[in-house]
């Protein structure tokens, strides 16, 4: 464990290359964004391909749930590993690629298995960019700047998912009559095209990320540690790691429920269009997206800074606590209310997201932070990706079917919010109460 006036003189040491740390980052922020626009491509089409193929909600839960989910928690522990091992500029590039692949492999899907295996890919490139991308932080910039590092971060993450909602939503209502929807035989099934288009607009700023440059190692101890000895590491740090995963677990449930079934239950409450829809979706998450992290960020580094991790945990449970009311936003009585409730939710939500993140990335030491950031996106990829859809969907048909989905989406998102907030209210007993303690670098 490294002291806390360990930790203040490499605090105070100068970043060389201050700039160029910069500009990496918004490359690494890029692919941050190429993956949640992978990530979230079926949510401005999911109504127009339930009743293209025929599926049932479940099955577009499997699909924007478990199909990401399963290589998402098999492979971020791997990926994690290889993060504190090789190159993570390549892993980022190679990912990206993988990103864009599986737009073309959604897109020419007949069955349901293969639509299955094309949100494998998403959800696998999303888990490496996401670990790499976090991992870079920790060596660009120093314990007191990383909360405002995740900040721009976690800016390009959640930007990707405005931006598909968005252009997914236009393109659905207009690519139909394109001359080369009909030379490739898609004009019966507009939503296809969409996802080719939508593919296309990511290669030029998939191509940006090839300028990306490994960074040199943070940390006094030698990285590259054999995996019982990671483990070993880890394991004394389980009283901080485990209450942080628990904790943003309940926040990942709710915050995932909304991103797949927001946009069917304006369709099926306020009957509402795909390109409204879009625009409407896309607002309401840039909006939460930007000022989420701004929040979150230096929330992240004042309570580090003036109270330490402790702080930082009932901060956040604090916030969670304020999130429960705006939770039920899918059972407004107008759209406009709807979605200005579901802004304050996912502001509130996205503020937990980037605060906890920080707090990982400060209180786990180096040679492992790229093991422990593994094992949180399997959580997360658990919690928010592979649970909360199918949670939605499954109590809705107990509520009454497909026309009870917002009241099944108020309660889920609710009651997450709750068990967050005393999550992490409970867990910050376990957490050191001063300094960074325990922590870093």
């Amino acid at each position: 464990m490294t002291h806390p006036q360990d930790l203040l003189s490499h605090e105070d040491m100068s970043i060389p290359g201050r700039l160029a740390s910069w500009i990496q980052l918004l490359l690494v922020a890029l692919a941050l964004l190429i993956a949640m626009f992978g990530r979230s491509a079926l949510g401005p089409l999911q109504e127009t391909i339930h009743f293209s193929l025929h599926l049932s909600d479940n099955q577009m839960a499997l699909l924007q749930g478990p199909a990401m989910a399963l290589p998402m928690a098999l492979g971020s522990i791997p990926v994690g590993l290889l993060c504190d091992r090789v190159s993570r500029a390549r892993i980022l590039v190679f990912s990206v690629l993988m990103s864009i692949a599986s737009f073309l492999v959604t897109a020419f899907a007949v069955t349901f298995a293969t639509l299955f295996i094309g949100r494998c890919l998403a959800g696998t490139a999303s888990a490496a960019i996401l670990i790499a991308s976090f991992s870079f932080v920790g060596d660009l910039f120093a314990p007191s700047t990383r909360g405002r590092a995740s900040t721009v971060l976690a800016s390009g993450e959640i930007v990707g998912a405005p931006l598909s909602f968005t252009l997914g939503g236009v393109l659905l209502v207009t690519v139909g009559a394109w001359p080369v929807g009909r030379l490739l035989g898609l004009q019966q099934d507009p939503w296809r095209m969409t996802l080719l288009c939508m593919g296309v607009f990511l290669m030029p700023v998939g191509a940006l990320t090839l300028f990306l440059r490994e960074p040199a190692r943070r940390g006094r101890i030698t990285a590259k540690p054999p995996l019982r000895v990671a483990l070993a590491k880890l394991w004394e740090y389980r009283a901080v790691a485990l209450p942080i995963l628990l904790a943003r677990g309940m926040v990942w449930i709710a915050d995932g429920a909304v991103f797949v079934w927001a946009a069917p239950t304006f369709a099926r409450r306020h009957n509402m269009a795909p390109d409204k829809i879009g625009a409407l979706m896309g607002s309401v998450l840039l909006a939460s997206g930007l000022l989420g992290p701004l929040i979150g960020g230096p929330l992240a580094d004042a309570c580090l800074r003036w109270g330490g991790p402790r702080r930082t945990m009932i901060a956040l449970a604090c916030v969670a606590l304020l999130s429960a009311t705006p939770a039920l936003f899918a059972v407004m009585p107008t759209a406009n209310g709807e979605s200005w409730m579901m802004l304050i939710f996912l502001t509130l939500g996205f503020s937990v997201a980037t605060a906890g993140v920080a707090l990982s990335i400060v209180v786990i030491p180096v040679e492992i932070r790229g093991f422990y950031l593994g094992i949180s996106f399997t959580f997360g990829s658990i919690f928010f990706v592979g649970v909360a859809p199918l949670a939605v969907s499954m109590l809705s048909e107990l509520l009454g079917g497909g026309v009870m989905i917002g009241n099944a989406l108020a309660i889920v998102c609710c009651a997450a919010s709750l068990l967050g907030a005393a999550v992490f209210a409970l867990s910050s007993r376990f957490v050191p109460g001063t300094g960074v303690a325990g922590a870093v670098d």
